[in-house]
C-alpha cells in the first residue's frame, strides 16, 4: 500500500496494473467497472495512506512551505473568526443562502490539522465544524432544495475531513460522521437517478455532484458493502465524461476559464482517484495533455484577469494553482505547471472588498489537493514562448488569443476572438452525428448553459488595460457582448424588434430551444505575421433563419498593440425582413464618452488617466452618432454594472459594411475611409500619426476564387505598412514596389520580359550588321557596348528560365481552353493559378486520414478517383492496376491518353459535368474499396453498421467493445454532394484510390501544370506488411494482393518501361509462398522507384509519413496547408487531430485510428519477418527515416 502512494505521489511511475485509456474507448473501461473490495482497509485512504503521513508533515516544513504557509493562514483565521466561519446549527440560517463555503473551507481546515498535529486547537475546532455539520437536520439550500451543488460541496467536504481526521476521531463521532457521509451519499445516488444532472456531461454541477458521491462511495466502501453500487455508478459516468472530453482535442471547457476550473477541479481528482484506487489511467489523455494550455492562453498580462467568455468573473473560480500542479506532477512533468501556479499565487490580489480577489466560498477549497499533488523536483519552468508574441487557436472552442505570457510583460497587450459551435466543434459533432447513441440523448445529455450569445465577439487589452471587455456573468442577452444584433425581426423574444443570437433572453441560454440545436459561428482564419494578426469569424448561423441572412462576417486585424481594426460585412437575402443593425462595445469599468474626428463619430474611454479611442465608417463616408451608456444586471448574487457603445446602422441592399478602429493611447488616428468596396471585398485606408496602412480584405471568405481574383492569392487580408507588404495566411511579406493587388500569373511577367530582352538582343544584334553591310565604322568601345548588352540579356533569360521551371510559369495545360469531349470550356487564370492537389500512396498505407484534412473545407472539394460516384475510362493501352504498377507516366505520355487527360482535367476543373443531376445518395461512401473491387459480391447490400463491424473486427476491435455503441465518422455521398452544391468554386483534391498513380506524377504534371501539388502517404513496411497479414490474411486474400502482384510482374515482360529491378516473375513464384517477404518486396520497389521519379517535379511534391499525421497532427496540418499555399482553416486542424486521437475514425485497414495502434506490428510480427522486412526495405527505409527495430542482445 505504501508503494502505491510513493508510485502516485512521483506521478510518472507506472502502477502494476494500470489500463491506459487515453485511446481506449469507454466500453473497454467499463469491464473494469463492476463493484471490486478495495485494497484499502482503513483510514486515511482517499488521498493518501498512514504510511504517508510523516512525509506529508516533513514536507510541510521544508519543500511544501509555500501551500504550507496559506493552510496556516486558513486556520488561523477561521479560529480567530469562529463565529463567522463555524457553520450555525440553526438549519433555517444555514440553509438561508449559497452555503458551499462550509465544505469547501472544512477540507483545507483538515489538511492543516494532518500536518501540524501538535495544534490541538485547530484539531478541536475542526472537530466543532464538523459536528455542526451532523446536528443539522440537511444540507440543503432552502430556496432551492432540489439543487444539490451546494449539498455536493457539503459532502465532499466533509467526507475529505472524515477521512483526513480518522485516526484521531473518537468512535462515538466516527459513527455520527459516518452514518451522515453513508445517508447523504446514498441519497446522492438515488437522486441521480432521477435529476437532470444524473444523466447530463461536461458541466461544473454534474462533475461537483458526481465527485462528492464518489468522495461518500469510496469512504463508506470499508464499511458497508452498499457503496460498491455506488461507486460502479459514480465511475461510468466520469469514465464517459473522460471519453467525451478526448473529443475536445484543444483542452477546453466551452464554459470559458471560470466555470471551467470549477469542472476541472473534479475531473482532475476523478483522474487520480481513478488512478490510486481503481487502476484506471487517464494520465495521458489528450485533452489532460492540452488542458495546460487553457490557463496559460487565457490569462490576461497582469496574471489576475482572464478572458472572461461565458459566465465569468473576472477570473478562476476554484484554483486554479491545484489543476496546474496536478497537470505538470501526472502529465506534463516539465515545470510549466508549477510556474503558471507560481506566477498566479505571486500576483494574486488578496484584498477581501477588490473585484479580482477571490470569492471567499472558493478560495481554500483546493488548498489540500494543491499541497498532496506538488512536486518540488519540478523546476518552474515557463514555457518557451513565454515573452514572446503568441496567437493560440482554440480550435475546438473557436477561440482565438494573443499575448505573450510572461511576468514582465504585465501592461503588454491582449486580444481575444470567439466564433465557435455550442458546446465546442468536438461535442456539438458528437450530437449532431449522434455518435454515442445507447447513452447521449442528443442535447438533452448537456448543459451549455453558461454560454452567452456572443459569436464574433472579441476583447481588446492595449496596455494591458481593458478597452473592450466581456459582458461576464449575466442574463444572456446579445447586447450584453461585444456583437450585432438586428432589426427588425419576426422572431424576436425580447427586446421587441430587436433580436440578437440564439438562445437569448433569458437567464441561461437556450440551448433547448429547436432552433439553437445548429446554434454556432465558424471560426476562419487566425494567423499572424510581422508583428501583426488578423482574425475572422462568421456567425450567420447564430442567428435565427427567419432573419434570412446570408453572412454576417467580423474581420479582425492587429496592426500594432495599439491600433486594432475590425470589419463588419453584412449580407442578407432580398427576403430579409431586416432594416437596421447595431454593434455594441463594452467595458464593464470604465465609463464611454463621445468623441469625434472629423466627419467620424467615435467614443472614447478614460483608464488610468489615459484616453482609449474608436471610430467607425462605412463605405459611403457616413459615420453615425453612437449612443453611450450604463446599465446594471442581475449577475449571480449581485449586480453588475456594464458601459456601452452602440452603433446602429441602417442596412443597405443585400450589403452593408461598417468599419471600426480602436486606439490605445500610445498611437494617434488622423483618418480613415474605404478606398474601394467591391462585390468580393473591400480596401481601407489608415491614416496614422506615424505611418499610413492600406489594408485589402476579401469578403467572400468561404471563395477561394474570389479570394484569389480580389486578393491575388487565396488567402483573406493584405496589409501595406509603408513599403512592406503582408499577405496573411501563407507568411508573405513583399516589397510595395512588387505588389499588385490584383491577380496577375508570375508566367506573364517572365514572358513579357523575356520578350523585350529578346527584342533588345536583336535590334542590337541588327543594329550590328546593318553598319557593317552600309561599312559604317563602330568603334571598340561600341563594340564592347553591344557585347556586353547581349551577354547581360542572355544572363538574364536564362535566370529567368530557371525561375521558369521553379515557379509556375510554363502553359498550366497548353491554352486556358479546357478540352472536354466536343465542349469547350474557358478556366479564368484566377483559377488556373489556384493548386491543383493530388494525393498517391499504397493500398493500406492510411492515407485515408488525409481526407479529414479537407472534408468540409469551403476551399477543397475532397474527390477518391476511383470512388461509387467518380470512375475513370477503361483503356486497355492506359490500364491502371487497381493495387499498383510500376509503369512510370512521363510528360512525353501526355498525348497517348486524351481520354484519361481529359478526365482528369474535368474532375479537376469542371466536376458539374460530372455531379450535374446528382441525386442525393444515404449510403455511406465505402472507403475500404481501395482496388475499386468488391470485397465480395454482397457489399452493395451491406449496411453502414455492418461495414464499420467488419472494419472493426479486422483488429479485433469488436472484441474491445460493441461495435453498436460507437457510430464513427464517416464522410458520405451526401456529405460529398452536399458540399460541391453549397461551395461550387471549392478547388477538387484528387485522390487516388490506386497506389499506381504513384508513379504517374511526371504526367499528372503534364495534365494539371505547375500548380501540381503532390502528396505521398508513406507507412512504415512493418506496419503495412502486418495490415495485411492480420487476422489470418484477410486483407491479403480479400484485395486478391497476390494476384494483383503477379499480374504486374506479367505486365513488366511486355512493357520495359513498368517495372521493377527487384521484382519479376521469377522473384514473384520464389516470393509467393512468404507473404511477408513479397510484401515487403513490392513496398520497397514501389517506394524506390516512386522516390526516384518524383525528384524530377522539384519542390511539387511533398512525402508524408502516415505516422506523421497520427503522432503529430497539429503541425503536419500547418504544413501540407503552407506546401499547397492555401490558409489553414482551425476547423481542419481539428478535425485532423480528432480523427488522429479521439478514436472516433476508423482506418480501413486495421480499425480504429490512434497512436498507440502505430507501433501494433511490435506484437503482430515475429522477430524473423521484421527482420527480413527491415532487410528488404533497408534502402527505402531510410530515406523515409524508418529505424530498424533494435535487437536484444
Amino acid at each position: 500500500m505504501a508503494d502505491r502512494s510513493r508510485t502516485l505521489k512521483g506521478g510518472a511511475l507506472p502502477l502494476p496494473k494500470l489500463i491506459s485509456t487515453m485511446h481506449t474507448m469507454m466500453w473497454l473501461t467499463m469491464a473494469l467497472l463492476s463493484p471490486v473490495d478495495t485494497e484499502f482497509t482503513t483510514h486515511p485512504m482517499l488521498f493518501y495512506d498512514a504510511e504517508k503521513v510523516p512525509s506529508l508533515i516533513q514536507n510541510s516544513r521544508t519543500t511544501h512551505t509555500r501551500v504550507s504557509s496559506i493552510l496556516q493562514t486558513v486556520a488561523r483565521t477561521m479560529i480567530k473568526e469562529k463565529n463567522h466561519y463555524l457553520p450555525s446549527t440553526n438549519y433555517e440560517k444555514f440553509g438561508s443562502h449559497w452555503n458551499e463555503v462550509y465544505g469547501n473551507n472544512l477540507a483545507a481546515l483538515a489538511m492543516y490539522c494532518v500536518l501540524y498535529p501538535e495544534d490541538y486547537e485547530a484539531r478541536e475546532f475542526a472537530f466543532n465544524f464538523m459536528d455542526n455539520m451532523v446536528t443539522l437536520p440537511k444540507w440543503q439550500v432552502i430556496s432551492i432544495p432540489e439543487d444539490e451543488v451546494p449539498v455536493a460541496h457539503s459532502l465532499t467536504g466533509f467526507t475529505t475531513a472524515f477521512d483526513f481526521l480518522y485516526p484521531v476521531m473518537d468512535e462515538k463521532r466516527r459513527s455520527s460522521y459516518l452514518k451522515r457521509i453513508t445517508d447523504v451519499t446514498r441519497d446522492f445516488y438515488q437522486l441521480s437517478k432521477i435529476r437532470s444532472w444524473g444523466s447530463q456531461y461536461l458541466q461544473n454541477h454534474v462533475a461537483t455532484n458526481y465527485l462528492a458521491l464518489l468522495h461518500g462511495s469510496l469512504v463508506v466502501s470499508l464499511h458497508s458493502p452498499e457503496a460498491h453500487t455506488w461507486i460502479a455508478h459514480a465511475r461510468k459516468n466520469f469514465e464517459k465524461t473522460m471519453v467525451l472530453l478526448n473529443h475536445i482535442i484543444d483542452g477546453t471547457l466551452d464554459e470559458g476559464v471560470a466555470y471551467g476550473s470549477y469542472t476541472a477541479r473534479s475531473v482532475t481528482q476523478y483522474v487520480y482517484l481513478a488512478l490510486r484506487h481503481f487502476g484506471v489511467d487517464h494520465r495521458q489523455d489528450l485533452w489532460l495533455k492540452e488542458h495546460y494550455w487553457f490557463y496559460y492562453n487565457t490569462v490576461l498580462p497582469n496574471f489576475q484577469r482572464t478572458v472572461g467568455i461565458a459566465d465569468s468573473n473576472n477570473n478562476w473560480f476554484y484554483g486554479p494553482e491545484s489543476q496546474l500542479v496536478f497537470l505538470d506532477s501526472f502529465v506534463l512533468r516539465n515545470g510549466h505547471g508549477n510556474w503558471l501556479a507560481e506566477e498566479i499565487r505571486r500576483h494574486r490580489v488578496t484584498q477581501p472588498k477588490n473585484k479580482l480577489a477571490p470569492s471567499e466560498s472558493q478560495r481554500w477549497c483546493t488548498l489540500h489537493t494543491e499541497f498532496l499533488w506538488y512536486d518540488p523536483t519540478l523546476t518552474p519552468t515557463a514555457p518557451a514562448k513565454s515573452g514572446k508574441p503568441n496567437l493560440h487557436v482554440f480550435s475546438d472552442w473557436g477561440v482565438v488569443t494573443y499575448s505573450r505570457v510572461a511576468p514582465k510583460y504585465r501592461d503588454d497587450t491582449f486580444l481575444a476572438f470567439k466564433s465557435g459551435k455550442m458546446h465546442g466543434r468536438g461535442i456539438f459533432d458528437v450530437v449532431q452525428r449522434n455518435m454515442y447513441s445507447s447513452w447521449v440523448n442528443k442535447w438533452r445529455s448537456f448543459n451549455p448553459g453558461h454560454e452567452h450569445p456572443d459569436q464574433n465577439m472579441f476583447v481588446f487589452a492595449p496596455n494591458g488595460q481593458l478597452f473592450i471587455s466581456d459582458g461576464l456573468y449575466g442574463p444572456k442577452y446579445t447586447y450584453l457582448n461585444n456583437v450585432l444584433v438586428f432589426s427588425p425581426s419576426p422572431t424576436s423574444r425580447c427586446f421587441n424588434p430587436w433580436e440578437g443570437q440564439l438562445g437569448e433572453c433569458a437567464k441561461w441560454l437556450g440551448w433547448r430551444l429547436k432552433e439553437s440545436e445548429k446554434y454556432g459561428g465558424d471560426l476562419i482564419t487566425a494567423s499572424s505575421s510581422n508583428g501583426m494578426v488578423h482574425v475572422s469569424g462568421e456567425a450567420r448561423d447564430s442567428y435565427h433563419p427567419a432573419m434570412r441572412l446570408n453572412s454576417v462576417y467580423r474581420s479582425l486585424v492587429l496592426l500594432t498593440p495599439n491600433v486594432l481594426v475590425v470589419l463588419d460585412h453584412i449580407e442578407t437575402q432580398t427576403t430579409s425582413p431586416l432594416t437596421h443593425a447595431a454593434a455594441f462595445f463594452h467595458n464593464v469599468e470604465a465609463v464611454f464618452k463621445q468623441a469625434r474626428l472629423r466627419e467620424m463619430y467615435g467614443a472614447k474611454a478614460v483608464i488610468k488617466n489615459l484616453e482609449y479611442k474608436m471610430f467607425w465608417v462605412t463605405p459611403e463616408g457616413q459615420s453615425p452618432r453612437a449612443f453611450v451608456s450604463k446599465q446594471s444586471h442581475p449577475s449571480e448574487f449581485q449586480k453588475r454594472e456594464t458601459n456601452f457603445v452602440n452603433v446602429t446602422m441602417k442596412l443597405r441592399p443585400r450589403v452593408t459594411r461598417m468599419a471600426y478602429v480602436f486606439v490605445g493611447p500610445s498611437e494617434t488616428v488622423l483618418d480613415m475611409g474605404f478606398l474601394e468596396s467591391k462585390e468580393n471585398g473591400v480596401s481601407l485606408q489608415l491614416e496614422m500619426a506615424n505611418m499610413e496602412y492600406r489594408i485589402t480584405m476579401a469578403t467572400k471568405h468561404n471563395d477561394p476564387v474570389a479570394r484569389q481574383q480580389y486578393l491575388g492569392y487565396p488567402g483573406y487580408v493584405v496589409v501595406r505598412r509603408g513599403k512592406r507588404i503582408v499577405k496573411f495566411g501563407i507568411n508573405t511579406t513583399l516589397d510595395a514596389a512588387n505588389f499588385n493587388s490584383k491577380p496577375i500569373k508570375k508566367s506573364d511577367n517572365i514572358t513579357k520580359m523575356s520578350l523585350f530582352l529578346l527584342a533588345v538582343m536583336l535590334g542590337l544584334v541588327l543594329l550590328y550588321f546593318t553598319k557593317r553591310n552600309n561599312r559604317i565604322k563602330i568603334t571598340k568601345r561600341k563594340n564592347i557596348i553591344i557585347i556586353v548588352v547581349i551577354f547581360t540579356c542572355l544572363i538574364t533569360l536564362s535566370r529567368y528560365g530557371l525561375e521558369c521551371q521553379n515557379a509556375s510559369c510554363l502553359p498550366l495545360i497548353g491554352t486556358p481552353e479546357l478540352q472536354v469531349g466536343q465542349k469547350e470550356l474557358k478556366i479564368p487564370k484566377s483559377v488556373l493559378s489556384l493548386p491543383s492537389v493530388v494525393i498517391t500512396s499504397l493500398p493500406g498505407a492510411g492515407s485515408e486520414i488525409l481526407g479529414w484534412l479537407f472534408y468540409y473545407n469551403p476551399d477543397f472539394l475532397h474527390l477518391k478517383v476511383p470512388s461509387d460516384l467518380i470512375q475513370l475510362p477503361e483503356i486497355e493501352k492506359a490500364s491502371i492496376n487497381p493495387f499498383a504498377d510500376a509503369c512510370v507516366w512521363t510528360e512525353k505520355e501526355v498525348s497517348r491518353f486524351p481520354s484519361f487527360a481529359s478526365r482528369i482535367k474535368m474532375l479537376r476543373w469542371s466536376r458539374h459535368e460530372i455531379f450535374g443531376g446528382r441525386k442525393k445518395k444515404s449510403r455511406k461512401l465505402m472507403m475500404w474499396n481501395e482496388t475499386n473491387e468488391q470485397l465480395d459480391s454482397n457489399r452493395d447490400d451491406q449496411s453502414g453498421s455492418q461495414m464499420r463491424n467488419l472494419l472493426a473486427a479486422k483488429t479485433g476491435e469488436a472484441s474491445a467493445k460493441k461495435p453498436e455503441e460507437v457510430n464513427y465518422k464517416f464522410y458520405t455521398d451526401d456529405d460529398l454532394i452536399n458540399h460541391e452544391s453549397e461551395f461550387p468554386n471549392a478547388q477538387s483534391i484528387l485522390h487516388f484510390q490506386s497506389g499506381s498513380w504513384g508513379l504517374k506524377l511526371q504526367w499528372l504534371q503534364s495534365v494539371l501544370g505547375d500548380t501540381l501539388r503532390s502528396l505521398y502517404v508513406a507507412r512504415d513496411p512493418r506496419a503495412w506488411v502486418a495490415n495485411f497479414l492480420r487476422d489470418d490474411m484477410k486483407l491479403y486474400d480479400s484485395m486478391n494482393v497476390a494476384q494483383h502482384i503477379q499480374s504486374l510482374t506479367q505486365q513488366q515482360q511486355h512493357h520495359a518501361s513498368c517495372s521493377y529491378n527487384a521484382l519479376d516473375s521469377a522473384m514473384y513464384k520464389t516470393l509467393r509462398p512468404t507473404p511477408h517477404k513479397l510484401l515487403a518486396t513490392l513496398w520497397a520497389a514501389h517506394t524506390d522507384k516512386m522516390l526516384t521519379s518524383v525528384m524530377k517535379l522539384g519542390k511539387r511534391y511533398r512525402v508524408v509519413k502516415y505516422e506523421d499525421l497520427v503522432k503529430s497532427p497539429r503541425s503536419m496540418a500547418d504544413h501540407i496547408y503552407k506546401f499547397i499555399g492555401f490558409p489553414l482553416p482551425p476547423s481542419m486542424e481539428q478535425q485532423l487531430v480528432q480523427a488522429a486521437h479521439s478514436g472516433v475514425v476508423l482506418n480501413p485497414h486495421e480499425g480504429v485510428i490512434r497512436p498507440s495502434s502505430l507501433n501494433i506490428w511490435k506484437t503482430e510480427l515475429t522477430s524473423s519477418q521484421i527482420q527480413d522486412i527491415e532487410a528488404i526495405c533497408s534502402h527505402a527505409m531510410k530515406e523515409l527515416e524508418y529505424k530498424p527495430m533494435e535487437t536484444k542482445s
